[in-house]
């Protein structure tokens, strides 16, 4: 196991437990893995990472030529940003 593992995972920890699991209040087991798989997918394709001089981790291909769009997740509570084409 790497030795900087287990700090990444406590990041992961606090961040998913602050920034998401504190803020709902889950009735069902459904809802809590819908809420952690949207979470995971802002983590790991828009949060910008500090480390990563504010990158993504694994953004996804991105329009140069397109607008600056928001990206809502779990009912706005989290916001990512992505250049996506209009149509014309």
């Amino acid at each position: 196991m790497m030795p900087m593992m287990n700090s990444r995972i406590e990041n992961f920890n606090r961040a998913i437990k602050t920034e998401c699991l504190d803020r709902i209040i889950f009735t069902n087991e459904h809802q809590l893995r819908f809420a952690v798989k949207k979470y995971l997918e802002y983590w790991n394709h828009y949060r910008p990472y500090a480390g990563l001089d504010g990158r993504m981790m694994l953004p996804y291909t991105q329009d140069i030529d397109g607008e600056i769009q928001e990206i809502s997740f779990l009912g706005g509570m989290l916001h990512g940003y992505r250049r996506i084409k209009q149509a014309a």
